[in-house]
């Protein structure tokens, strides 16, 4: 291990940490998977949070808990202010790392500071389209001009862009282009597997996982399952959370529709939803490249998306999933009435999403790759 670059630094998307991915659910992917695949390349890992915590809060991992130390935030401090202070607040630790890997390109504001004292090679996500969510969700004519600001930092400031496709980076330049390397998300294929011999039921799942916020559209998928009542069962499963929780509640016993809402499920104990839902659906407006149609697909679950860019980029229509337009609840309904009434095709197009996700979408290979990128960025530091 000696030949290794001694550390690496992590840094959190702003307001983010390993509290609050555990709240999602999400805290093991990053612990058990990006951890460990970062340690085979490197000694330690500063993981930089916005949140106090402790590494032993989340993991008893012997080889995490000694190789890994979290520079926490003091809760008195704000956070766009932490993060501009960050390598100064955490100078010592800043200049043992060899390479930092920023998580989302809003994570990048610590770069400012860093580069200046530094020059410690970056490799940054650009993971989807901040601003075009940012105007979806209605920000103000302010906040839409900073989050500009903050895209072209964190192009200008990295060394390397990591998209998951050539989608994210909408106003893409020369100098993003030089600078871009693409490396898909995936999932654990060893986890998620097709559940073999799965008996169905009378009722009829349909899935949904993800955020409840407006980009996710899920008014269209509420509408939809009504529509089918006449000719399906439906049991409709969302898991997730967000601002149009209560109303989905709501709309859901209105309109008479068999809703269980999960608010949480541990992101290892998913594959289980997966495997038992009849249909899984995600009728987003946008989405960057979703790791949790990935998951589904390599659960073999049938698939029926919304006919956006990063769905387009993953699903092949009628070959591995369905896509239909988001702005249609009858083109909604038609593909999901395709799947529940069809088993043949279903199960075509589920083993077809399978065998794609293992042969593009592995995470232990992607993760080796990204891993690699990281420990050639870190021989490149400037003296």
């Amino acid at each position: 291990m000696s030949q290794n670059p001694k550390a690496i630094g992590l840094i959190a998307t702003l307001h983010s940490g390993l509290t609050d991915l555990h709240r999602h659910g999400q805290a093991h992917r990053l612990l058990n998977y990006y951890f460990k695949s970062y340690l085979t390349q490197f000694d330690h890992i500063y993981y930089f949070s916005y949140f106090d915590e402790d590494i032993r809060s989340f993991t008893e991992d012997a080889e995490l808990v000694s190789k890994v130390t979290i520079c926490s935030k003091p809760r008195w401090i704000p956070d766009k202010l932490y993060a501009l202070l960050l390598p100064i607040w955490y100078w010592s630790s800043f200049r043992k790392c060899r390479v930092f890997r920023v998580f989302q390109a809003t994570g990048s504001l610590p770069l400012l500071l860093s580069n200046l004292f530094f020059k410690t090679p970056s490799l940054v996500t650009f993971g989807y389209d901040y601003f075009g969510l940012a105007q979806m969700r209605g920000k103000s004519f302010l906040h839409l001009k900073a989050l500009l600001a903050v895209e072209q930092l964190a192009i200008k400031q990295a060394t390397k862009v990591l998209v998951p496709n050539r989608l994210p980076v909408r106003r893409e330049n020369e100098m993003a282009a030089r600078k871009t390397i693409v490396i898909p998300n995936g999932t654990d294929t060893t986890l998620f597997v097709p559940h073999k011999g799965r008996t169905p039921g009378q009722s009829k799942t349909v899935l949904f996982v993800g955020r409840f916020e407006k980009e996710k559209n899920l008014p269209c998928l509420l509408r939809a399952v009504r529509s089918l009542a006449s000719r399906h069962p439906i049991k409709l499963l969302l898991i997730g959370d967000g601002a149009e929780r209560q109303w989905l509640r709501q709309t859901a016993k209105e309109w008479g529709i068999d809703l269980t809402m999960i608010l949480r499920v541990a992101h290892e104990d998913l594959v289980t939803y997966y495997q038992n839902a009849d249909v899984f659906v995600l009728p987003s407006f946008t989405e960057g490249h979703p790791k949790v149609l990935i998951e589904a697909m390599s659960c073999a679950a049938p698939c029926a998306v919304s006919r956006c860019r990063a769905h387009e980029n993953i699903i092949e229509e009628r070959v591995d999933g369905l896509l239909f337009d988001p702005h249609s609840d009858t083109d909604c309904a038609t593909m999901i009435d395709q799947l529940l009434s069809d088993t043949v095709l279903a199960n075509r197009l589920g083993e077809k999403a399978h065998a794609k996700v293992m042969d593009r979408y592995n995470l232990e290979k992607n993760l080796a790759y990204e891993a690699q990128v990281l420990s050639d960025l870190s021989k490149k530091i400037t003296p």
